[in-house]
């Protein structure tokens, strides 16, 4: 029976309406797709088997952009270690070792459901930071099958995602457009809720596709779902009369939506491909009329006479009769244009440098120093993060942070989060980030601590008042942070007071022995004063 229903219709219409505010933008980004995304070209899955690129004559901002995405990539992550763990809002909860263990305890697993076999994070979120910065928004859906152990995570190719940015720059609505082969549609929400005409479809060309629409939206009170459920969810086969064949819920947003930059007002973002894609044409028409031209120079076009028509061979090691006068001169002559490919070729050089520029080349792998010094990678560093700083930290507050929250949550509902200690329930987390990218810039602030504890410790030795002005404990704390150390080598205020205690004990007992050395000394020297006054009587 189908389902097609006014709510059902009432979603496909504003599904379609939002997918028209979409379309003046898709050209641009389709041209994008050409030079630099060909993985990301075919955008209608309308020409599958056809060979990709086959307009393209220069690879250029193709791999500057697969440099870009690789080296941002890594910036932002580290696939062997915990790069963005959770940690608590309020500093003070950290004193507390049973708080700080079950905080370490939750990243740890939060990470260890990102691992390869459990979850395909690290094989498709390169794509997502490389639809970000070509096409300028990258997609990615990540959710918990009902009943399952694992997650179910993949990056949406940009050309069938639609959505709509709220007041604070979450997504409130994702449209995803898509195609399937009718078998994995019936194996996916049920052969009973296809029509007849799509049973027999399934039964005569099951390997035949057919158009779904997945669209999620905020719960609007429809008794269609669930009220804890945040969010609508409706998988919508569009070839058969818009019927409805699944409705569900999502207690949290599955698509994370990563944009590079974003104009005042604008929905979609900007990436850098479409800054680089003038010269990204221009490179490729340059790079087809310089194969032409060289194609010319290896294979000249030839004049000959008339009377040579049709008996000119132009096979290797070929006899030509005729082809020389009685005088010896050659009636087969090479046409020369005087053609100087050395300025073509100059000329592209001048374009692909431009493009590399254009996708941060440069600054990402420090260009002109095979062994850099420490000097030039803080200036590096610096000028990078001038460059880049908006859009990572974008990346990092749309993507990847509210990707580990939402990933935690979901654990926590699956009773996967251990309970919290006293101090440590009701608390608020917060993604603290020690990717290498968060590192570089911690260091920055570890370093400049510890030049001026040097400078103070050197001023100190004219000015004893000056010390007074370091906090040793605050200092201590600000370095092993920049540093990104692991929490647990970090005393707790207890252990503190304990050693303080201690070694206040210890100095005490050492102040006692001495004045006790100091009595039995006085004692001795008193007794030898008597024997020596009383010998001489």
């Amino acid at each position: 029976m189908l389902d097609n229903g006014d709510d059902v219709k009432r979603a496909v219409s504003r599904a379609e309406y939002r997918k028209t505010l979409r379309e003046p933008i898709v050209a641009r980004r389709l041209e994008v797709s050409e030079l630099m995304r060909p993985l990301r070209e075919d955008w209608e899955h309308e020409s599958e088997g056809r060979a990709r690129g086959v307009r393209r004559y220069d690879g250029t901002a193709v791999l500057a952009l697969d440099q870009a995405g690789a080296s941002i990539y890594s910036m932002l992550t580290a696939t062997d270690n915990i790069w963005a763990p959770l940690d608590f809002e309020e500093e003070w909860r950290k004193e507390d070792a049973d708080a700080r263990a079950w905080i370490n305890e939750v990243s740890r697993i939060v990470f260890r459901s990102l691992d390869p076999a459990r979850d395909n994070f690290y094989n498709d979120a390169p794509e997502v930071i490389l639809d970000s910065i070509g096409l300028g928004d990258g997609v990615f859906y990540s959710a918990r099958p009902p009943g399952a152990d694992f997650f179910h995570s993949k990056a949406i190719p940009w050309r069938e995602c639609v959505f709509d940015i709220g007041n604070f720059g979450e997504v409130t609505h994702f449209d995803r457009w898509y195609s399937e082969p009718i078998w994995n549609v019936a194996d996916l929400f049920g052969k009973d809720k296809l029509s007849e005409r799509m049973q027999k479809k399934l039964a005569d060309t099951p390997n035949e596709k057919v158009r779904l629409l997945h669209t999620c939206y905020p719960n609007d009170g429809s008794n269609r779902i669930s009220s804890v459920h945040r969010y609508v969810s409706l998988y919508v086969l569009l070839e058969d009369k818009n019927s409805a064949v699944s409705w569900g819920g999502y207690r949290d947003m599955p698509y994370y939506v990563s944009r590079w930059g974003v104009g005042s007002g604008q929905t979609y973002g900007m990436g850098r491909g479409l800054f680089a894609l003038p010269d990204a044409q221009v490179l490729n028409e340059m790079s087809r009329t310089s194969i032409l031209a060289a194609q010319r120079i290896a294979e000249p076009p030839l004049a000959a006479h008339d009377e040579l028509v049709g008996l000119v061979s132009m096979d290797p090691n070929a006899l030509n009769y005729g082809a020389v006068d009685d005088a010896g001169n050659q009636l087969v002559r090479p046409i020369t244009t005087g053609a100087n490919v050395g300025i073509t070729l100059e000329m592209q050089d001048q374009r692909r440098q431009q493009i590399k520029d254009i996708f941060y080349h440069a600054m990402l792998s420090l260009v002109g120093s095979p062994t850099p010094s420490v000097v030039e990678i803080l200036k590096n560093d610096e000028r990078r993060d001038q460059s880049m700083g908006p859009n990572l930290a974008r990346i990092i507050s749309e993507f990847l942070a509210p990707f580990i929250e939402g990933r935690y949550r979901e654990l926590k509902r699956a009773g996967q989060i251990p309970p919290a200690p006293p101090v440590a329930q009701s608390a608020k987390l917060k993604v603290r980030f020690v990717s290498p990218l968060a590192k570089a810039h911690k260091a920055q602030a570890a370093q400049a601590t510890m030049q001026a504890v040097r400078g103070v410790t050197e001023i100190a030795q004219l000015d004893p008042r000056a010390a007074m002005m370091i906090n040793g404990m605050r200092a201590a704390k600000r370095v092993i942070d920049g540093l990104a150390a692991p929490d647990d080598i970090m005393a707790t205020k207890e252990e503190i007071d304990a050693l303080m205690q201690a070694q206040q004990q210890k100095q005490e007992n050492a102040q006692g022995l001495e004045v006790a050395e100091r009595g039995s000394r006085a004692v001795e020297s008193l007794a030898r004063a008597e024997q020596a006054t009383a010998e001489p009587q």
